[in-house]
């Protein structure tokens, strides 16, 4: 059985659930980038940093091998998207920048181009609803 290889940006709740369904499948090695390592599932690569601090080298070196890429490092929960609705806007410009630098690396996997639009003003009398929230997955070929 080949084993394929699955870059990880991100291990929290999200992405620790990823990974846990990744192990089920014994079909799938884990490269993880994160600096909270006690989510990582044993028996899996782990970079112990955040993926801004990683150069691009070691990325660059990790984009050749691996065999998908999930970006699960969103900031946040409900609570904390209504205390602060900037965090959505910084979510995005978060991927947005990883986006491009995968790019830029020549990476196989994305071929990033930024569909410009603002993110509108949300208020509502009683503050922050669901409706003011992000998406929960940006695709690289579309809007954040």
């Amino acid at each position: 059985m080949t084993k394929h290889t699955l870059l990880l940006v991100g291990c929290g709740n999200v992405g620790a659930g990823i990974a846990a369904a990744s192990q089920l499948s014994k079909r799938w090695s884990l490269v993880i980038i994160d600096p909270c390592a006690d989510l990582v599932p044993p028996g899996h690569t782990l970079l112990p940093h955040a993926i801004d601090e990683i150069s691009d080298e070691v990325l660059a070196e990790h984009l050749t091998t691996c065999d998908e890429i999930i970006y699960a490092a969103e900031c946040g929960n409900r609570d904390e998207y209504a205390a602060r609705p900037e965090m959505a806007r910084e979510n995005c410009e978060r991927f947005e920048r990883f986006a491009r630098r995968v790019a830029s690396l020549g990476s196989r996997h994305i071929a990033y181009a930024r569909h410009s639009r603002p993110l509108p003003e949300r208020t509502s009398p009683e503050g922050p609803t669901a409706a003011h929230l992000p998406p929960r997955f940006c695709r690289p070929l579309g809007w954040c």
